[in-house]
């Protein structure tokens, strides 16, 4: 079988995106060959069996440019191979864009979408789309029978408990600088926790960076400024975007994993966090359905007062409390959300089709 693969980025030094080669290579082990179609092309170890081509984006190319490119690089790749199926992991807009040609060609398209927006790209993609892949039942708000919930697939191999010691007053938080990632709240937190609760050791790391958009830049900048005026310099500390390697280090060290996102999908963040035995401390919505009621006190809301009083019992807790907690989100992992797992399930939807037609 010959895939043809639908990528936003192919790159290990992006930290939010990197798990893209895992997920890649664990289907080449499963299919004759994998094609790449990428709208960014970094550093990356995949596969013989794999390529990959680029429409640009790492180069400058202008948006008109990346758009003929990726038509040639498409007519190319199905002249030059019999692809049997395309699969498109968070790209609605390759689908969109390539959809009437695969769709004539009869070849059937697969997509990955996880995030609580619903955007007319991705409407555009479902309807050339014969089954959309999601994490949870939030990860895709539009009602329709293609719909797959099968969970996240996480790379055990790589995020992994460690047996050095945990840091037992280092917060973290992973993702863009961005305002629906509320991280402003993060820092009236760590306020709280600092100059009231008078936490004083207590650190706060933030790995990730705003995208380019003015609004994304201009929100840390006030972000900065918002650390220096609460004299937080030495506690909140922005470290800017991480390797996957360097990511996890940060998962093993780190007690604790704020997220308040407003993305009402599970966010994979929080199941690496799981993986590695760092405790997430989450407003987001699968969260709470997944694990709210086992866990109600991890499970919190946006007011900085709560939060804090959330962080602050973590801290109270005796080595044998959080052991139980870290030891059934482990299990969790192993049972439902191991990348083998998500791949063997996908693939199995390939098979079916490629047999049916």
């Amino acid at each position: 079988m010959i895939v043809l693969w639908f990528s936003l980025r192919v790159d290990l030094k992006y930290s939010t995106q990197a798990f893209n080669q895992f997920w890649i290579n664990e289907m080449a082990k499963k299919v004759k060959k994998i094609i790449v179609l990428t709208m960014y092309e970094g550093d990356y170890k995949l596969e013989a069996n794999v390529k990959v081509y680029s429409v640009g984006k790492e180069k400058g190319y202008s948006k008109l440019r990346r758009f003929f490119i990726f038509y040639k690089l498409l007519f190319k790749s199905l002249k030059e191979h019999k692809v049997d199926v395309v699969f498109s992991h968070m790209m609605p807009l390759f689908v969109a864009m390539a959809g009437l040609v695969l769709k004539i060609k009869k070849i059937p398209v697969f997509l990955w979408y996880c995030h609580g927006s619903v955007t007319l790209k991705l409407r555009l993609a479902l309807l050339f789309s014969k089954k959309v892949f999601t994490c949870s039942d939030q990860g895709l708000n539009i009602k329709t029978k293609k719909k797959k919930v099968i969970g996240h697939g996480i790379d055990l191999n790589n995020f992994t408990t460690s047996s050095n010691i945990r840091k037992t007053n280092l917060i973290i938080y992973v993702g863009r600088i961005s305002p629906v990632k509320n991280v402003h709240i993060l820092i009236e937190v760590m306020n709280i926790l600092v100059h009231k609760k008078k936490m004083k050791e207590i650190k706060l790391v933030l790995i990730g960076k705003p995208m380019r958009m003015k609004k994304d830049q201009d929100y840390f900048l006030k972000l900065k400024m918002e650390v220096k005026q609460k004299n937080l310099v030495d506690m909140v500390i922005f470290i800017g975007s991480k390797s996957q390697k360097e990511l996890v280090q940060y998962y093993q060290r780190a007690k604790i994993m704020l997220h308040l996102s407003d993305t009402r999908s599970l966010d994979k963040v929080i199941l690496e966090a799981m993986a590695c035995g760092c405790i997430p401390v989450s407003s987001n919505d699968s969260f709470q359905q997944l694990f709210g009621d086992k866990f109600p006190h991890l499970v919190i809301s946006k007011d900085p007062a709560e939060v804090a009083t959330r962080i602050q019992m973590l801290n109270s807790m005796d080595t044998e409390q959080l052991s139980k907690i870290r030891t059934h989100f482990s299990h969790e992992i192993k049972n439902h959300y191991t990348l083998d797992r998500l791949i063997r399930i996908i693939s199995h939807h390939f098979i079916d089709t490629d047999e049916n037609m």
